[in-house]
């Protein structure tokens, strides 16, 4: 284990307009996955997206 099994990178804030968006906590700016941006997203999705990434990214599987 690395350490970091437990960090999360990647967080959820609500938008003003009630949507959410997962973003990368060292830049601030909302996370690509693929070709679009996670933003505009319901709640439980946007919890799914950041889960799937922090996971990826605590075992060593993304790179920023």
């Amino acid at each position: 284990m690395n350490g970091y099994s437990n960090f999360k990178r990647y967080r959820m804030r609500q938008e003003p307009d009630h949507t959410w968006t997962v973003f990368d906590i060292f830049t601030g700016v909302a996370v690509s996955v693929g070709a679009s941006v996670a933003m505009g997203m319901e709640e439980e999705f946007a919890r799914e997206v950041s889960d799937i990434l922090n996971s990826a990214y605590s075992r060593g599987r993304m790179r920023a």
